[in-house]
């Protein structure tokens, strides 16, 4: 029920690379009963092919609580970024490295 929320959020937090054309996000949240939850959102932006004042299709393929250890992923993108990215038909590069940032559980 929160999902509309946290994806007007998605600007100002740090999006998980997870594969080439999934990005993936964790935004902390604070539930009902007041408790740390990280919360998963497996999206793709896809530029609009039709003539809509978007620029971009967000496509949520997945949302769900993470309960246990959040993937492996390439790094994290500022969301900006990925926009900019994105809109020269390109994808973040990916990060190999084994010292790379990593999502943390709260």
């Amino acid at each position: 029920m929160h999902l509309p929320a946290i994806i007007q959020a998605l600007p100002h937090q740090r999006i998980w690379n997870l594969r080439k054309d999934d990005r993936y996000a964790h935004v902390p949240l604070i539930t009902a009963d007041g408790e740390s939850v990280l919360y998963s959102i497996i999206f793709s932006l896809e530029p609009v092919r039709r003539n809509i004042p978007y620029e971009f299709w967000l496509r949520v393929r997945t949302a769900y609580p993470c309960d246990h250890d959040p993937p492996d992923t390439f790094g994290e993108v500022r969301f900006s970024h990925l926009l900019m990215v994105r809109n020269q038909n390109q994808h973040p590069q990916r990060n190999f490295t084994t010292h790379r940032k990593k999502p943390k559980m709260p």
